[in-house]
């Protein structure tokens, strides 16, 4: 599946002693599919260079350019079904229909 990524800061959650930290909401697009997931920073940086494949300093602008301004796109990205459920994004339902 063809498609794009987009990263979307999505708030500060308060985690363990009262840290906070940002959370990121990673979309993959295709087509009419959307899968979703939260991630914290590291999270999500793992799964970019782990799972998805882009290079650490691909995926590190990426999230700089979601930090300073709130969402950004990483463009031709390719993820089947199988693996994108293997991430643990989650199909959002279909807007058509």
């Amino acid at each position: 599946m063809a498609g794009y990524l987009k990263i979307l800061r999505t708030d500060l959650a308060t985690g363990t002693h009262g840290r906070t930290a940002e959370e990121y909401t990673l979309s993959y697009v295709t087509g009419s599919n959307t899968w979703v997931k939260t991630f914290d920073y590291e999270g999500l940086l793992t799964v970019l260079v782990h799972s998805i494949g882009l290079t650490r300093e691909l995926a590190g602008d990426a999230l700089h350019r979601a930090q300073r301004q709130g969402a950004t796109t990483v463009p031709s990205v390719e993820i089947s079904a199988n693996d994108a459920q293997a991430m643990g994004l989650m199909q959002a339902p279909s807007d058509e229909g």
